[in-house]
């Protein structure tokens, strides 16, 4: 299971305190063939048939250790839709999902039968919905008193998740849930205002959670928390305040002994995509970021401590991506098509293949659609 952050949580993050630069104007599909440790020349695109039929956007993506990914979107009619592949983006269904289930920012597939999703309203009321068998059924579930929107969510195994965003009076808010996500406790009900917008775990015990702290004046800062106890207690990631503007996804993942964490966001319009890599468990960070002519990087999964996937745009606007099988040492930029717009989602499965979203391929809206 790939330990990425496969979360449009921003979009909503935007409805309660700030435009975030990566909106949810997201539809288009694109599906990228895994390259070898050795480099990322072997990424390709062809089509791919996503059911788009009145979606208006996609919050988020999670894949299972197969080539089984699962898709949230929203409806022109605001209304929750649910799409699953079970073939690496070859064919997509759409699922059945009642109206009791909406307003969802993230998910987690740590199991083909299980996932758990999370979000929440425009007036800061947190929302979850699990399936627990391959999404036939989908359904609402409660959580604790007091939490308001909820920005990812990270299930490390088919028990054990853990989620994040902000409690209903503003303050970061972690809960966890033991059984898949059907019932949640409050782990962690912090004094410091803002919200919690990503988490990624790389074991049972290490999790990173990313977002925006605010301070006395009221101005939001780039800020992180990591336990290393599994949530029992957290402490300060070391601080990107100063170096990173936007702060838009983290993917951690552990092979043997080395733990590698990837943060992705945007430095500034005139410093473009912000990529920091971490092999201290957050105690430190080294900038990676290839350039200004990447402008924003938005998203980013890793599927093992030395491969990972990110994507986002170039400073004209089109689809960016790069790969690493260096855990992050260096990353090569990748093939993709000339007319695709900047990408803003990506999930990764172990087999080697990802899929990415990406903004309306045309002016009026009509999403392109491609897969390895």
């Amino acid at each position: 299971m790939p330990s990425g952050l496969h979360s449009r949580a921003a979009s909503l993050i935007g409805r309660l305190t700030r435009p975030v630069l990566i909106g949810a104007v997201v539809i288009g599909l694109i599906m990228v063939s895994a390259p070898p440790v050795k480099g990322a020349s072997n990424f390709r695109l062809i089509p791919s048939p996503l059911p788009t039929s009145g979606l208006t956007a996609v919050e988020a993506v999670g894949c299972t250790p197969a080539t089984v990914c699962e898709v949230v979107g929203t409806l022109s009619t605001g209304k929750t839709a649910m799409y699953r592949t079970v073939n690496g983006g070859v064919s997509w269904g759409r699922q059945s999902v009642p109206n009791t289930v909406s307003d969802l920012a993230a998910i987690s597939c740590p199991t083909i039968e299980r996932c758990a999703a999370v979000g929440g309203s425009a007036t800061n009321i947190g929302t979850a919905a699990v399936t627990v068998n391959s999404g036939s059924t989908w359904r609402a579930v409660t959580l604790p008193n007091g939490t308001g929107l909820l920005g990812g969510v990270h299930c490390f195994s088919a028990l054990l998740c853990t989620a994040v965003g902000t409690s209903k009076t503003g303050k970061w808010l972690v809960l966890q849930s033991t059984n898949g996500g059907t019932n949640w406790s409050v782990r962690l009900s912090s004094n410091t205002s803002g919200i919690l917008t990503g988490i990624s775990c790389s074991t049972a015990l290490f999790c990173l959670a990313i977002g925006y702290a605010a301070s006395n004046t009221g101005a939001e800062r780039v800020a992180g928390i990591t336990t290393s106890d599994g949530g029992q207690t957290w402490t300060p990631m070391a601080s990107l305040s100063a170096k990173l503007h936007e702060v838009h996804a983290v993917a951690c993942q552990r092979t043997v002994k080395i733990t590698t964490c990837v943060l992705v966001g945007q430095k500034s319009s005139a410093l473009g995509g912000g990529i920091f890599v971490s092999s201290t468990l957050g105690k430190s960070w080294i900038d990676r970021s290839p350039g200004s002519r990447f402008a924003n990087a938005t998203s980013v999964d890793c599927t093992s401590s030395l491969n990972c996937y990110l994507v986002g745009a170039t400073s004209t606007g089109r689809a960016a991506a790069y790969f690493t099988g260096n855990a992050g040492t260096s990353w090569d930029p990748v093939t993709v098509p000339g007319a695709a717009l900047a990408l803003q989602a990506i999930g990764c499965a172990n087999a080697g293949r990802c899929v990415a979203f990406s903004q309306p391929q045309t002016a009026s809206g009509t999403p392109g659609s491609y897969r390895s």
